[in-house]
């Protein structure tokens, strides 16, 4: 597993780190709940939302434009709309971040399908540990 030293907000280089706001979408509240706690264990400065209904987080990033989310950490198993649609769907809508998957379990199909999506940038499986949220900076930056 790559891994690295997460520090200030400012980079090894002194420069800025590319990331400030993730969105977590996951349908169970606790995952969500643990998951913050974790990404603001290791960077308190970073803004973390959450939702359990990618519904309700597909209009919030259609009325908040001004507030995209650096990542959007999602489970694939989601009510509503599964978690491939809710990426569709953003895309559709011209909403640019990039996508992390994070899933019970992880199909080769579903794989491949994630690699042929520009936008997901690695997928990984339940539970989320430190080792994985540096991992997810570590491809952010």
């Amino acid at each position: 597993m790559n891994q690295m030293s997460i520090g200030s907000r400012l980079g090894d280089d002194n420069q800025p780190r590319k990331f400030n706001f993730i969105y977590l979408l996951d349908s169970d509240s606790i995952i969500n709940f643990i998951n913050r706690k974790l990404f603001q264990s290791i960077d308190s400065q970073l803004e973390v939302m959450e939702s359990h209904n990618p519904k309700a987080a597909l209009e919030f990033l259609k009325e908040n434009t001004n507030q995209k989310p650096d990542l959007i950490l999602l489970d694939i198993n989601l009510p509503f709309m599964d978690g491939w649609e809710f990426i569709e769907k953003c895309i559709e809508e011209g909403i640019d971040t990039r996508f992390f998957l994070l899933t019970s379990e992880i199909t080769s199909a579903e794989i491949n399908k994630a690699k042929q999506i520009p936008n997901i940038v690695g997928y990984t499986e339940k539970p989320l540990l430190s080792e994985g949220v540096e991992q997810i900076f570590a491809r952010l930056n």
